[in-house]
């Protein structure tokens, strides 16, 4: 059945430049809004596409950074403040602050972030983060421009933080698509028709009656609940060592390894009371729900270098590259209390960060049961050899 309001918006946009295709439609199934090809959709099909000079608001390269995220904020927020109707379409799916204090972690209590440390000191962490975060990026567009409505800033950056930009712009519509880590589907910049567009593009065969999933990449499954607000069970997880970590550097030798990781890397030295740390930053190393990647299985050989020896060669040897993602990997597991905290006692709008914390549990175990497996073999292996 048609969905009013999808149709509403979906014909109101369109003088924006946003075109979807007739075969899509919006439905509600287990509570949840997605895109759903109403009868039979061929590889290659446009489902949607926006002219790219229409598109709102994009940050330039050049000045994707704090005063840029800021600028483009304030621009949102005066938008919504003008006297023009068709602003009301534009942000017809976007939610409403209100909602949004009743459950986002941008609005979390130190209690509730407290809580989260009962059960995961790591993603209390991230969380706290990520209302600090929240809160300077208001504060900061307030400061550029006291006039704007404060509610009118605290949407725009949750829709700078949640919504479907890419490197392109706002795509109002776009971002009707649920995600799916396993999708390939995503907005690309193509020619079509002589006119340059940003576009979803069919990948394969859809069928009616099939819901259409877009990917907004690959994420931490922290950082994906707590930008998002959503945690599905049946999605395909990851979890990244170099998001969650940052390590010390004690020693010359310690100094020695960030150089010749900065070789590879790209690191970050964070000043301490004492010892310095560093981080890896944009890395796609995970723990994928089957084993780790080649990337994290790459870090690892590094990180775990102790001696001249492998610092000379550029890697440790394979025993301790495997020892040292059991090492991660336990370290994980021991700091996930999900089952020291009775389900019934979670505060609702904690309890899908609980479900979280069990699937996290259940990816952590299976991936040590893997290294284990190689560990035993190659300890085996070894030893029939001396």
């Amino acid at each position: 059945m048609s969905n009013p309001r999808f149709d509403s918006f979906k014909e109101g946009v369109g003088q924006f430049g946003l075109y979807m295709d007739s075969r899509l439609a919006q439905r509600e199934v287990n509570g949840l809004l997605g895109m759903y090809a109403s009868s039979d959709i061929p590889q290659g099909t446009v489902l949607a596409k926006w002219p790219s000079e229409k598109l709102l608001s994009p940050i330039p390269p050049e000045e994707r950074n704090i005063q840029g995220v800021e600028r483009l904020i304030v621009n949102l927020a005066g938008l919504m403040a003008a006297e023009e109707p068709a602003k009301d379409i534009l942000f017809e799916y976007c939610g409403s602050v209100e909602e949004r204090k009743k459950h986002n972690v941008c609005y979390f209590s130190d209690d509730d972030i407290q809580f989260l440390s009962r059960m995961n000191p790591n993603l209390s962490r991230m969380a706290s983060e990520a209302r600090s975060q929240f809160e300077k990026l208001v504060s900061g567009a307030l400061t550029r421009e006291p006039d704007l409505n404060e509610e009118h800033v605290k949407l725009a950056t949750h829709i700078f933080n949640e919504r479907c930009w890419g490197n392109f712009g706002f795509m109002p519509g776009v971002d009707l698509f649920n995600h799916n880590t396993k999708s390939n589907l995503m907005a690309r910049e193509i020619m079509l028709d002589g006119e340059k567009v940003v576009a979803l593009v069919a990948p394969s065969n859809i069928e009616k009656d099939e819901e259409i999933f877009i990917t907004y990449g690959k994420k931490d499954m922290f950082d994906f609940a707590l930008l998002y607000d959503f945690f599905d069970p049946a999605d395909f997880h990851l979890i990244s060592f170099t998001r969650r970590v940052t390590l010390a550097i004690p020693d010359d030798f310690a100094r020695q390894l960030v150089n010749h990781l900065s070789n590879s890397y790209n690191v970050r030295i964070l000043p301490g009371n004492g010892h310095d740390r560093f981080g890896i930053v944009g890395l796609d190393d995970y723990f994928l729900e089957q084993g780790p990647n080649t990337k994290i299985v790459d870090l690892a050989s590094r990180l775990a270098i102790r001696n001249d020896r492998d610092l000379k060669s550029g890697k440790a040897g394979e025993l301790d590259t495997i020892q040292y993602l059991l090492h991660v990997l336990e370290t994980f597991k021991s700091i996930n209390k999900v089952h020291d905290v009775p389900f019934e006692s979670v505060p609702d709008k904690l309890k899908h960060y609980h479900r979280l914390l069990e699937k996290e549990y259940e990816i952590l175990e299976s991936n040590i049961n893997i290294i284990r497996k190689k560990l035993a073999s190659l300890t085996h292996m070894m030893q029939a050899t001396r």
